[in-house]
């Protein structure tokens, strides 16, 4: 027993004394513990910077994905689109010159911007009626019967411009002057008698004849005064109407309207009326054309 404890005894290393080796193992020890300390404060200082309690005004991942939130545009600037830098990098190209086509009062460039004919999907509408006689979309007067002959003179556009504003005088003047070409006074559209279907009423093609409006919308449109002698009144003239039914028509209008009840009125008279309008005291009875002359007048031939 005594020989294996010195045994143990020689074989136990001794306890390092201290030298310069054990001095340098000291100094790297600590320079670790600091290194690791100094990590950790810094990892520490980052996580209490970024807590909500201290920057409440931060962007965090609930409220960058709220659709209500204050702050998208910081949410934008935390993520910026990477084409910008790419757009950014493009050569900005220039707009070629541009081209004049023709000098500015050029007239077919003055009908090509503005168009006479429009269509907005529900048939032509005529936007300038006045350009549209003058083009070659109207239709040519028909002069093989006498009284579109009569009709067609510029003198008689005059007449019913001293009725009727410009524009329903002139869709009236061209109705009655012309064999099938037609424009609505109400709503402008651009038509011909041709166009009615086979089963059309024959009202609305004697009301289209007559005045040249197209459906019986527009004709009640005409008629709103007197919603009762419509109904009578559409697609018939003077001879056919009673004396109740002329005297609702005969309703006056505001000076300042569209007159279209005026209109409505003066197409139910063969001549438009325009003979009692320049000559009050002829009258028109049974198709015969009388000269009824003043009481003053006819005092005077007795004498």
């Amino acid at each position: 027993m005594k020989a294996s404890a010195s045994t143990l005894q020689l074989v136990s290393l001794p306890p390092r004394m201290p030298g310069p080796q054990n001095t340098k193992r000291k100094r790297a020890q600590q320079k670790k513990k600091h290194r690791t300390r100094t990590h950790a404060s810094l990892v520490a200082a980052q996580t209490t910077h970024c807590t909500p309690s201290d920057s409440p005004s931060s962007p965090t991942l609930v409220t960058l994905l709220s659709p209500t939130t204050t702050d998208a545009h910081k949410a934008e600037s935390l993520c910026p689109d990477r084409h910008e830098k790419i757009s950014r990098l493009e050569p900005v190209i220039p707009s070629p010159p541009r081209i004049s086509y023709g000098p500015p009062d050029d007239p077919i460039l003055i009908l090509l911007s503005n168009p006479i004919i429009h269509d907005p999907g529900n048939g032509p509408r005529v936007r300038n009626m006045d350009a549209f006689l003058k083009s070659s979309f109207a239709q040519p007067a028909w002069t093989a019967d006498q009284l579109c002959a009569e009709f067609a003179q510029r003198e008689i556009l005059q007449m019913l411009c001293t009725v009727l504003p410009e524009e329903i005088a002139l869709c009236l003047w061209y109705n009655k002057s012309r064999r099938i070409g037609r424009v609505c006074p109400a709503c402008l559209r651009l038509y011909t008698l041709d166009d009615a279907p086979p089963d059309a009423p024959t009202r609305l093609l004697s009301e289209q004849i007559i005045s040249g409006l197209c459906s019986p919308i527009c004709f009640m449109l005409a008629a709103y005064r007197a919603p009762a002698a419509a109904k009578v009144a559409w697609g018939r003239m003077a001879e056919d109407l009673d004396d109740a039914t002329w005297e609702l028509l005969d309703i006056p209008e505001p000076a300042q309207g569209v007159r279209l009840g005026m209109l409505l009125k003066m197409t139910r008279l063969h001549d438009l009326g325009l003979a009692q309008l320049c000559v009050p005291e002829l009258v028109v009875d049974d198709g015969d054309v009388q000269c009824v002359h003043k009481q003053e007048d006819q005092a005077k031939l007795e004498e």
